[in-house]
């Protein structure tokens, strides 16, 4: 990672602050991610990663902190503002549109970005007949790389669990995103499901894609990022490389508490 990427981060959280009811969600929480990176975001159950990535995708409104993707503030920006800007998610409750043959499904993912009007829709003007070519080209692509091609056309219904989150992570590439979060990727799907999603991540990644993945699969998210960021009870409790991570006493106690030694070296150090 050069110098210049790390001063210059695709995208920077500064501040971040959210309660509900009194009680501090994410308190004074922030992050960088440099271009091109995979960024790992853990921390035990409760410690504010759903309402930190709700936030600053605009699904959450935040009491306080800034935003800055790729030097344009999204701070209080709504949920369709952050992702025309192009930061994009999945969700840990797979969304898809079951009744919608998967081709169909990533065509919808796409229609807000082609920039075509109203008015060029309902006269099926070249502009919109060209866009919809051009979708429908990126849809098949995206779906044979995830290797759903055989269902191009089946409804969405007759994937399973695992499958619809390959699909949902389709739909999130419709756009050319400058980042994608992944959140919760890995669960509920079976080791096959985690081995595509781990190879996509890691082809897409070397063609220049940037993510964020929270998950709580520690393994997964050492074996496969750059940077892994810590939180516990809402703030920051540590950043760094994996190696580092691995060895940070704070970050083993907060997920394991007084557990033995044997149970820490399972968690964080292999299988």
């Amino acid at each position: 990672m050069t110098s210049a990427a790390v001063a210059n981060p695709l995208l920077g959280v500064e501040h971040l602050s959210k309660a509900f009811s009194g009680v501090h969600a994410v308190d004074d929480f922030g992050f960088t991610v440099e271009r091109g990176a995979i960024v790992g975001l853990i921390g035990p159950n409760g410690s504010g990663k759903s309402t930190t990535i709700d936030c600053i995708t605009g699904f959450t409104a935040a009491d306080l902190g800034t935003v800055m993707l790729d030097g344009v503030s999204l701070t209080g920006a709504r949920a369709e503002q952050v992702a025309q800007a192009g930061m994009v998610r999945t969700f840990q409750n797979v969304r898809v549109y079951d009744r919608l043959s998967l081709i169909e499904n990533v065509l919808i993912a796409r229609q807000a970005y082609d920039n075509v009007s109203w008015w060029q829709i309902l006269a099926a003007s070249p502009a919109c007949r060209t866009a919809e070519a051009r979708a429908r080209d990126r849809g098949r692509e995206l779906i044979h790389l995830v290797g759903l091609a055989a269902m191009m056309e089946f409804p969405a219904a007759f994937l399973s669990y695992g499958q619809k989150k390959l699909l949902a992570l389709a739909m999130t590439l419709m756009s050319d995103p400058k980042i994608v979060i992944l959140d919760e990727p890995l669960a509920g799907v079976n080791p096959t499901v985690i081995r595509r999603v781990a190879t996509l991540i890691r082809s897409l990644n070397d063609s220049g894609q940037t993510f964020i993945i929270v998950e709580h699969n520690v393994q997964f998210i050492m074996d496969h990022c750059s940077k892994v960021v810590v939180m516990e009870q809402g703030r920051k409790l540590a950043e760094g490389p994996p190696a580092l991570i691995r060895e940070d006493e704070r970050v083993l106690h907060a997920y394991l508490g007084k557990a033995d030694a044997v149970a820490m070296e399972l968690a964080f150090h292999g299988r």
